[in-house]
């Protein structure tokens, strides 16, 4: 299991998208439930929309590996969209933010199975700022909440790096993704040309 956690902003999403156009085949994402509206361009292979009510019960039955509300809305990672894709023995790829980060360190149900912790980060927060900005989807509120809250991640990064296995700053994408492909070419010598 891989996991990509930091700050909004800091190009997650979009190292992931690389890496899958490049080598299809090589992660398996893991599907996140959310209760946060669906987007034009979303579809249900980006998350799992449910009604808030649903998401309680959900974790009223212990149905999350992780789960956290984030800038107003619960996200979470179901043990039903990970361990079946661990067990079939696939690379399993995650963002996710430090409390669900946390929660997998502690989970009774993934220990012993080998987990890569990657924090990304932008090289600086004015730039960091500027990304999520300029991607002019998002109300100046949740600006404000998705800045703050990547600040508290950056905090907790610096005070907890036995918590990570890498750092990556994303200042250059293309070097980014080899970075991270690097990684997983350690992981059992997986051979990527």
């Amino acid at each position: 299991m891989i996991t990509f956690i930091g700050p909004s902003g800091v190009g997650k999403s979009e190292i992931l998208n690389q890496i899958d156009e490049r080598f299809p085949d090589l992660l398996s994402r893991s599907i996140s439930t959310t209760t946060r509206k669906k987007r034009n361009e979303e579809s249900d292979l980006d998350y799992h929309f449910i009604s808030e009510e649903d998401f309680h019960k959900m974790i009223a039955r212990g149905d999350f590996l992780e789960y956290n509300n984030y800038v107003g809305n619960y996200y979470g990672t179901s043990f039903e969209s990970v361990i079946p894709l661990l067990e079939e023995g696939r690379r399993v790829i995650k963002i996710i933010e430090v409390n669900g980060l946390k929660a997998i360190k502690d989970s009774k149900r993934v220990n012993g199975l080998k987990h890569i912790a990657i924090f990304i980060d932008a090289p600086t927060r004015e730039e960091r700022e500027n990304r999520i900005i300029n991607r002019g989807k998002l109300l100046d509120g949740e600006i404000i909440a998705r800045i703050e809250t990547g600040d508290n991640e950056r905090e907790f990064f610096k005070n907890n790096p036995g918590y990570f296995d890498h750092l990556i700053i994303n200042d250059n994408l293309d070097r980014a993704v080899e970075e991270v492909l690097d990684i997983i070419r350690n992981l059992n010598h997986v051979a990527l040309v």
